[in-house]
């Protein structure tokens, strides 16, 4: 059980999304933070939130990251970092995931918006430098939470993720079509941070195996809407949105859970 714990999202966005920031978040549990997900534009992103922010957070908070996929708008600052040696006290941050996750990252394999070692400046090399991956078993103990996760409709290798601090549970559902099965899981939560899309990728059937189209979602029961903050939207639509009793994720603004 922990004693204090807290949400603060620094970015709330989609891939597309130039105005808001992709998403990312931090979790701070007794003192500990956590960082999950690491996107593109990161300078850029804790140089805004210095601007604007409720909390001051820089490249010093970056000593444990947890990443859910390897696509660029969750997992580009990991490059940022490698390529400019970017970390302040010299240390290797530790980068947390799934086996196959790591393994694809450190490896040469050349895929359009997917993060790995043949894109970045220095390779292996750079990423050894300045990352030190932990493989993730199944469960994960974090000492503060015991961390799950299970594979989303998404490209291959996403992960969700579920914490649970003892006195309460968070879920993060990552990139995920919408899956009856992911959600029923999360469902034990007590808040849950879920993806979402909406018009006018509704009519793209390859982009509905990728991400829930709101329609559905909507479709759920109050229960879960009301414990559920809608992330991973884009810059301008989702203000016209109706959006039931669910809330969006806020860049910025911090949520305290416990304590």
């Amino acid at each position: 059980m922990v004693k204090s714990l807290s949400l603060y999202p620094l970015g709330v966005g989609d891939f597309g999304a130039t105005t808001l920031f992709h998403i990312s978040f931090l979790i701070r549990a007794d003192g500990r933070t956590i960082v999950i997900d690491c996107p593109r534009r990161l300078s850029e992103m804790l140089a805004y939130n210095r601007e604007r922010g409720e909390c001051a957070v820089s490249l010093e908070d970056y000593h444990e990251i947890l990443l859910t996929h390897l696509h660029i708008d969750h997992a580009g600052g990991i490059a940022e970092i490698a390529e400019a040696d970017l970390r302040l006290d010299r240390q290797k941050i530790t980068v947390y995931a799934p086996k196959q996750t790591l393994e694809y990252l450190w490896s040469d394999q050349q895929e359009r918006g997917v993060v790995s070692a043949a894109q970045i400046s220095g390779g292996r090399a750079a990423l050894d430098r300045n990352f030190r991956p932990v493989a993730l078993s199944k469960p994960y103990d974090f000492d503060q939470f015991r961390l799950y996760y299970r594979a989303t409709h998404h490209f291959p290798n996403t992960f969700a993720y579920l914490l649970d601090f003892g006195n309460y549970k968070l879920g993060y559902s990552a990139d995920t079509a919408f899956d009856p099965e992911l959600i029923e899981w999360l469902y034990q939560c007590d808040l849950v941070l879920h993806d979402v899309t909406w018009p006018p990728w509704w009519d793209d059937e390859e982009m509905l195996k990728l991400h829930p189209p709101l329609a559905r979602l909507l479709e759920l029961p109050e229960s879960f809407q009301h414990k559920t903050l809608l992330c991973h939207y884009d810059d301008t639509n989702y203000l016209e949105q109706d959006i039931g009793q669910y809330r969006f994720l806020e860049q910025n603004r911090l949520y305290p859970l416990v304590g």
